[in-house]
């Protein structure tokens, strides 16, 4: 499935994804002494094809993370090494939950709204400086205005 609102989020600790189990063994619960080698292989109740809801608790790359997972049951469970950021329908795999997506999206819009205005006032202190160069004043006269006058973005310096 691919994401037409944002093309790539990047993968931190802590964020919600939903997890899409393999079909014929739909979650594997850890038993009770949490021995990894030693797991049983559970069939989803309802045969749901349903995501799960997952966190990211560690990030190998771009793509491939590790998962904690809660079940259709509220069992919680470890996936290691699950593909993100992939948009194909491999599995087991994690897409983004509609909120991370929203929230990609919005960052990503925030950024090309700040970028085009950063460029709109690069755009006019050069005008500005051209300007003041033809009214005679030095470019260490400039320089010493710019250095004292407040940002216009944040109106700080």
């Amino acid at each position: 499935m691919r994401n037409t609102e944002v093309d790539f989020i990047k993968p931190t600790i802590g964020r919600k994804v939903y997890y899409f189990p393999l079909r014929e063994a739909s979650y594997m619960k850890d038993r009770p002494h949490g021995n990894d080698s030693d797991m049983t292989q559970f069939v989803n109740p309802d045969k749901s094809t349903s995501p799960m809801d997952a966190t990211i608790v560690f990030v190998w790359n771009d793509t491939c993370v590790n998962l904690l997972v809660v079940d259709h049951m509220g069992n919680t469970f470890k996936r290691q090494k699950i593909s993100i950021n992939c948009y194909s329908n491999v599995l087991p795999r994690a897409e983004w939950v509609d909120y991370q997506k929203g929230q990609a999206a919005k960052a990503e819009h925030e950024g090309a709204a700040k970028d085009a205005r950063i460029k709109e006032l690069e755009q006019t202190v050069t005008i500005q400086r051209h300007a003041l160069l033809g009214r005679g004043y030095t470019e260490d006269e400039i320089s010493k205005l710019q250095a004292s006058a407040p940002s216009p973005l944040d109106g700080k310096r």
